[in-house]
């Protein structure tokens, strides 16, 4: 199969064929919200212009200030933690399970204070963490959860779709995830109130419900009022909505695709005692964005070793993981001269440092069956190099 067909193509097409003429201007964006609506079993949902920008959105409908903290799980990309910083709050960083890389639901309990407002938990590589658990930390406090599933889409967790526990749920349509535009996103949630907060916010904060909305007839008043909010122009492209809908209908078919690499993957992995992977907990179904496992190794250096070697055997590009946000040079910049610069320090995570540094992220995204089979025997061939070189020297 290919990742786009040419249903994409016939949609984009039609997009074309319109002239970009205003009045059918939406015509897929509004597929798309119905069609994922129904899909995801959410009763509201927002294209956006990518993954970040519906983080932002949801953050900014609860309107955070400085002091307001909003905990991040430590290992994820830095575009969770920034989102916190453009709606104007604190991230606080949260540890992760060692077995299961996912925000470990006791560091959560730890970092929550007066100053807490929400959790941003993260669906990481394709499996969603324990919300049984962190929902029995927030239902007893005012604390709201945005879940960031953009690694997750139709991932499970005891029989419970993704979106199905956090006020917000964003999906990422960025050109890595399970279905592309190239760019873009979506944002979900069950209520109606936080909906037409974040739909005004991502639309230049034009007015959605009510006789003072925003349509053809008030816009042709010249006394029409038309910013509610101070808004963004966070609006996905009509030509993005066109691809992403046709992905859409075909979700089922790219996921499997995933599922099954990540599958034999696993299957290889489990032939080496020094590969650690990553536990999928019963009744869940991991989506596996990317495949990862930990060379878990005291020497973190083996990471570069194993690089090397499976570059030499012909693997394919995979993925370093992102450092931790609180490590990267932006956050110590921001807080260089304040008292929280002294939790983001090294030692912060240590669970979220120990996998960082030693998590390969091998890709699921083979779209022809003879590449995979060829990455599977590269990757058996230089575990079993590793196994010979460096595991008798106990690293």
């Amino acid at each position: 199969m290919k990742r786009i067909s040419s249903l994409e193509k016939k949609y984009v097409q039609e997009v074309l064929d319109s002239q970009f003429n205003s009045k059918d201007g939406a015509k897929f964006n509004k597929l798309l919200e119905k069609k994922f609506k129904k899909k995801f079993k959410c009763k509201y949902a927002i294209p956006v212009a990518n993954g970040t920008a519906g983080l932002h959105i949801a953050l900014l409908t609860f309107g955070l200030s400085k002091k307001d903290e909003v905990i991040v799980p430590a290992l994820t990309m830095s575009s969770t933690a920034i989102s916190v910083l453009l709606a104007g709050g604190t991230p606080i960083f949260a540890d992760i399970d060692p077995k299961t890389f996912l925000i470990d639901p006791k560091s959560i309990k730890k970092s929550i204070n007066k100053n807490t407002k929400g959790i941003i938990t993260v669906s990481l590589y394709g499996l969603m963490p324990d919300y049984k658990e962190i929902k029995k930390i927030t239902s007893k406090k005012n604390i709201f959860i945005i879940e960031d599933n953009a690694e997750c889409f139709l991932g499970r967790s005891l029989k419970n779709i993704t979106g199905s526990y956090g006020e917000f749920s964003m999906y990422s349509f960025q050109s890595s995830k399970h279905i592309t535009c190239g760019n873009g996103g979506i944002i979900t949630t069950n209520k109606r109130d936080l909906y037409e907060k974040a739909k005004e916010i991502s639309n230049l904060g034009y007015p959605i419900s009510g006789k003072k909305s925003f349509t053809r007839n008030n816009i042709q008043d010249p006394n029409f009022e038309r910013h509610k909010v101070l808004g963004l122009n966070y609006r996905l492209p009509e030509l993005c909505a066109a691809v992403a809908y046709a992905q859409l209908e075909r979700i089922e078919d790219l996921i499997r695709v995933r599922k099954e690499a990540g599958k034999k993957f696993k299957k290889i992995i489990k032939e080496f005692s020094f590969v650690k992977e990553q536990k999928v907990p019963k009744g869940y179904i991991h989506t596996y964005w990317c495949f990862p496992f930990v060379l878990n190794f005291k020497n973190k250096n083996i990471w570069f070793k194993f690089k090397k070697i499976f570059n030499k055997n012909g693997g394919d590009f995979f993925y370093a993981a992102w450092k931790p946000a609180y490590l990267e040079p932006l956050f110590k910049t921001i807080y260089s001269s304040t008292v929280i610069n002294k939790k983001y320090s090294k030692g912060l995570c240590p669970n979220a440092e120990y996998i960082q540094e030693r998590v390969v992220q091998l890709k699921t995204n083979y779209w022809a069956p003879r590449r995979l089979n060829a990455q599977l025997g590269i990757l058996r061939k230089t575990l079993k190099e590793i196994e010979y070189e460096y595991l008798s020297k106990n690293l």
